[in-house]
């Protein structure tokens, strides 16, 4: 056991716990960013579509799942790049194998942080903030109306634009480190996972700010 615990507290381990946590972070962002489009499908589809999870007794497992992968995958990329820090004046997640510098793999933490903060005001906005219509008789909440009512708020949809923007930012590099960190990738191929990479983190930023444009811009 004290074996198994070493090597996850080490820095090979760390990142590997990185790898794998942020890919089910990913796999999170998809789903959810497909389910966002469903407010183009009118109040209907949409509130429907957001009881049905809320009410699904299996939420709270996935909640309690989810939080722990999230603040698993913070907690050691801050050890990680404090780590770093101490040994060497050295990009986080292996930014020199990867290749060039580039402005999301020096600014990894940070971007980390600014999504973390998001998160915090999106689930007290979204999750626990106070519907601007009372819920139906089946218990619905109108969550459709109130999304369309804060993204009217353009303060707010401007913050909303360039926090999806640092998470493309923070994407565009997780990926490369992902393939990277668990041996996905050969040196032939480094060149097509940037891309790739990139290209990723610009469609994942570009989908979530279609809400805010077409809500708080063009609706």
């Amino acid at each position: 056991m004290s074996k198994n615990c070493a090597v996850l507290d080490s820095s090979i381990g760390k990142k590997v716990i990185m790898a794998i946590t942020g890919a089910l972070l990913f796999g999170f962002l998809l789903s959810h960013l497909a389910g966002n489009f469903l407010m183009f499908c009118g109040a209907e589809a949409y509130n429907n579509y957001s009881h049905a999870l809320v009410s699904n007794p299996l939420i709270y497992v996935a909640e309690f799942f989810l939080a722990a992968v999230f603040l698993g995958h913070i907690i050691n990329g801050i050890i990680l790049t404090v780590r770093n820090k101490k040994a060497r004046p050295v990009e986080y997640a292996m930014t020199q194998s990867l290749g060039e510098k580039s402005i999301a793999s020096q600014t990894m933490i940070w971007s980390g942080l600014i999504v973390f903060y998001f998160l915090v005001i999106h689930l007290v906005t979204f999750k626990f903030g106070t519907d601007v219509s009372p819920a139906s008789a089946d218990g619905v909440r109108d969550i459709y109306s109130l999304v369309v009512a804060r993204f009217s708020e353009k303060i707010y949809s401007i913050f909303y634009i360039m926090c999806m923007i640092m998470l493309g930012f923070h994407l565009s590099h997780a990926i490369q480190s992902l393939f990277r960190t668990l041996g996905l990738s050969q040196p032939k191929y480094l060149a097509i996972i940037k891309v790739l990479s990139i290209l990723t983190g610009i469609g994942i930023a570009a989908g979530y700010c279609i809400f805010p444009i077409y809500f708080g811009f063009i609706k």
